[in-house]
């Protein structure tokens, strides 16, 4: 019988360091996973946005700014989704800020995106501008936020820059589901090994 119980102590210390190594790589993987699919899913939101609003001259078909309709109403509809953005020009003026979502871009950020890159950042502090019924503006520090600032060319001229962005408490919360389910799974998995081992 000592033999079986050693020979089964072997087995769970084999399964739960399986289970460790597993966990840390599954969290890993699947971290930098919902990362990169709420990335892709911001750039699709600041497309869509942009080319909802965008306007131009008809009678030179140049870039003539955003309708502000059209962004309220894409505002209103990301924000049920815990998503802000807001509109910057080449002269790094605010067009716009959907729920008074004001982050602050920096030289480094400025450099990357006149040569056309997409800037993605994983912890940000943005604040948040209210305005009070005297219009006296004050500024709020939200929770930390996932974000990407996207440039956009019309005619190869910078003329719009979106910073788009959602709270991370959403992601890890994701995370933190699929890291339950995935326990779970491997509990109820280690349960039965234990009991085909021991009938065997």
């Amino acid at each position: 019988m000592r033999l079986m119980y050693r020979q089964m102590l072997g087995f769970v210390a084999v399964i739960l360091s399986l289970m460790a190594i597993l966990t840390v790589s599954f969290i890993s993987v699947t971290d930098q996973t919902i990362y990169q699919s709420t990335w892709r899913q911001l750039t699709k939101y600041s497309d869509s946005l942009v080319w909802d609003s965008i306007r131009y001259n008809p009678k030179t078909n140049d870039f003539a700014g955003f309708e502000n309709s059209a962004l309220s109403s894409n505002a209103r509809l990301l924000s049920r989704q815990d998503v802000h953005f807001a509109i910057y020009n080449a002269a790094k003026k605010e067009l716009y800020a959907s729920n008074g979502f004001t982050p602050k871009l920096t030289a480094s950020d400025w450099k990357h995106l006149k040569n056309g890159d997409i800037v993605k950042k994983k912890a940000d502090y943005p604040a948040f501008r209210r305005v009070n019924v005297e219009g006296k503006e004050s500024y709020k520090t939200s929770s930390e936020m996932t974000l990407i600032i996207h440039p956009y060319f019309y005619k190869q001229k910078l003329v719009a820059i979106v910073t788009i962005g959602t709270f991370v408490s959403t992601i890890r919360q994701n995370v933190k589901q699929l890291l339950k389910n995935f326990v779970f799974a491997f509990l109820l998995a280690l349960l039965v090994a234990l009991v085909i081992s021991y009938m065997t």
